[in-house]
């Protein structure tokens, strides 16, 4: 061997010793010091970091066909060619939720958009959109999905259900004044006013301060979204305008069993009247690759411990696994 070949080799095993030892610091600091280094820090890891002013373009992949939607359904309302999304004739699926969705805590790969999409591409050509947003409601969902049926062909729609969707964004107020069934609602009920999430610099407050003032109020509103009239009527006219025939509410709840929750019993029972499709997260303990976490879902289920709100790598294989298995085995969806 040359002594040129040997500088090379060295080199060659130098750097690759160097992104081995990335690899594996980025593993132990995700997998052991998650909190303490990328807790509400990493655009990698889909959170918005407190006192920078981010745009979803900050946000690269994970914000694409966000963004993609809102710019060709501009174009559409203007009469302008929308961009196909499925020319070569894939099986599409939207994905529709909040922070579950976005993947808040994960790596976009590490998804249930990314996971599912590859998952099905196994069988068949599949797309699916990323359309979650950290903080949306039901009725965001509906908008989103009113967007959706004016610009692109959809073969199958998920919505991701978690327990504050009753709780609207207070930012999007004029967005919601627009549609007929935030008008609708408010005829029905004029004296009251409708309940609202904490805005996003209050959560920032609550989590970086340990405010237990600004938690408490957060149960408060959340215990309020359920009992008020008009949150419940904007749940039903919700439900009542998005698609059945081709559509899987996913109940996502995977820290407690689900008669724990009142919140779900009444969820479900607008689901059943309105004659939606439900899957539930807790279907997947069936799964033999799942049935050891769901001895202590909190713990393998959740993000971290500082982030026990969102669910981890393995609830999203989870919930990707489950999916696929509901869409590759009923001939209901037409896969």
């Amino acid at each position: 061997m040359t002594k040129l070949w040997k500088i090379v080799l060295l080199i060659s095993l130098g750097l690759l010793s160097g992104l081995l030892t990335i690899k594996i610091s980025y593993f132990l600091a995700e997998t052991y010091f998650f909190d303490k280094f990328y807790y509400y820090k990493s655009i990698e890891h889909g959170y918005w970091i407190p006192g920078q002013k981010l745009t979803l373009e900050n946000f690269g992949e994970r914000a694409l066909d966000l963004i993609q939607l809102d710019k060709n359904f501009q174009a559409t309302k203007n009469g302008e060619r929308i961009l196909e999304i499925n020319e070569d004739e894939a099986y599409t699926i939207a994905l529709i939720g909040d922070s579950y969705a976005w993947g808040q805590g994960v790596r976009f790969e590490d998804t249930i958009s990314q996971l599912l999409e590859k998952k099905l591409n196994q069988y068949k050509k599949t797309t699916v959109l990323s359309l979650g947003y950290s903080g949306d409601s039901i009725l965001d969902y509906f908008i989103r999905y009113d967007q959706l049926r004016q610009t692109y062909p959809i073969d199958l729609y998920i919505f991701m259900l978690v327990e504050n969707d009753l709780l609207l964004v207070k930012d999007y107020e004029k967005r919601y004044e627009q549609t007929s069934i935030f008008h609708d609602c408010q005829s029905l009920f004029p004296e009251q006013k409708p309940i609202y999430d904490l805005s996003n610099n209050d959560y920032e407050l609550r989590i970086f301060n340990g405010s237990d003032i600004l938690e408490k109020e957060w149960a408060e509103r959340f215990e309020q979204s359920w009992y008020s009239e008009l949150n419940l009527c904007i749940l039903d006219q919700s439900l009542q305008a998005l698609p059945t025939d081709n559509a899987i509410f996913f109940i996502s709840l995977y820290r407690d069993e689900e008669n724990s929750q009142p919140q779900w019993k009444t969820y479900r029972e607008y689901l059943n009247k309105n004659q939606k499709t439900v899957l539930r997260s807790a279907d997947a303990k069936t799964l033999d690759d799942y049935k050891r976490f769901w001895k202590k879902p909190s713990k393998y289920f959740s993000v971290s411990p500082k982030d026990s709100g969102h669910p981890s790598k393995t609830a999203h294989r989870m919930f990707a696994d489950l999916l696929g298995r509901e869409i590759l085995t009923n001939l209901k969806w037409g896969f």
